[in-house]
């Protein structure tokens, strides 16, 4: 029996010292899905007015454009499929500087609207621009136009300016067609 232990002990020592040798990032998960944004669907051509979403790391992509400046005015962003987001944390598309301009429609070409399910942002509730405009959508801007959209289990915890669809839809912004089921917690400073 004593031989039996010390050899388990040696196997588990051995793969506890294999698994120090690797890098802490092959291990960890993306923390957060503009991690993992893909943003090779946008082509940046000015003749392209439309471009269509199929999963998490496409809409992420999209966060990560508007975030770096494109507000996307004149250019409509369909979903292609449903998308959970598996709760896992949600960077807000657009910004208190950096708006999304443009339409985002979820509805599918045989009737209905798509879902994206599972959103999560924890911004916390201190009253900073950096916890300000949570939602998927943080921040629109006329001409903006958010619609056919559904969403299922929401869990959202913000500064000013939170909700499911969108933070802060200011001057002229248009929300339509979408609807917030299932778990819902929705949480804020302010302008909720």
């Amino acid at each position: 029996m004593r031989k039996v232990r010390t050899r388990v002990f040696s196997i588990l020592l051995a793969c506890a010292m294999l698994l120090s040798l690797l890098p802490i990032t092959a291990l960890a998960a993306d923390e957060n899905w503009i991690d993992s944004a893909d943003t090779s669907w946008y082509t940046g051509h000015e003749s392209d007015a439309s471009y269509t979403l199929f999963d998490a790391v496409d809409l992420a992509g999209l966060a990560k454009l508007v975030n770096e400046g494109n507000s996307f005015s004149g250019k409509t962003i369909k979903l292609g499929a449903d998308i959970d987001l598996g709760g896992k944390e949600w960077t807000p598309i657009g910004t208190d500087s950096k708006p999304f301009n443009g339409t985002f429609d979820g509805a599918k070409e045989d009737n209905g609207n798509y879902t994206i399910s599972n959103l999560y942002i924890n911004k916390g509730f201190s009253n900073t621009v950096a916890n300000s405009y949570v939602g998927l959508f943080g921040l629109t801007n006329s001409p903006a136009v958010i619609k056919n959209v559904d969403f299922e289990n929401v869990d959202i915890q913000g500064g000013l300016y939170v909700g499911a669809v969108v933070g802060g839809g200011f001057t002229g912004s248009e929300i339509s067609n979408c609807h917030v089921s299932g778990e819902i917690e929705i949480d804020g400073w302010g302008y909720i």
